[in-house]
C-alpha cells in the first residue's frame, strides 16, 4: 500500500511540473541555466542521501523536485522563442 501512495505522489509531479512551466513561461526560458544546476544539485544530494543517509521521506521529496525541474528543462528546450521587447 506505501509503495501505491508513493507512486501517486511522484505521479502528481508530472502534471505539477508541466503547470507550473505554463504558468511561468517567461521565467521557465529564461532560467534554463538555473534548471540545469538546479538539477545537478538535487541528483547529487539524492545519491548522497541514498549512499549515507536514507530516508524515504527526503529521497521521495528530491525525486518529486527532480522531476519538476526536468519537466521545466524539457520545456525550455523545446520553446522556441522570439524575445519581444517592450
Amino acid at each position: 500500500m506505501e509503495v501505491l501512495i508513493y507512486a501517486l505522489i511522484l505521479a502528481s509531479s508530472i502534471p505539477v511540473g508541466l503547470i507550473l512551466a505554463w504558468l511561468c513561461d517567461d521565467e521557465v526560458v529564461y532560467g534554463k541555466k538555473w534548471f540545469k544546476i538546479i538539477l545537478y544539485v538535487l541528483c547529487i544530494g539524492l545519491i548522497g542521501v541514498l549512499l549515507f543517509y536514507f530516508n524515504w521521506s527526503i529521497v521521495l521529496s528530491l525525486v518529486y523536485m527532480i522531476i519538476v525541474t526536468l519537466i521545466s528543462l524539457i520545456k525550455t528546450l523545446k520553446k522556441r522563442h522570439v524575445f519581444k521587447s517592450h
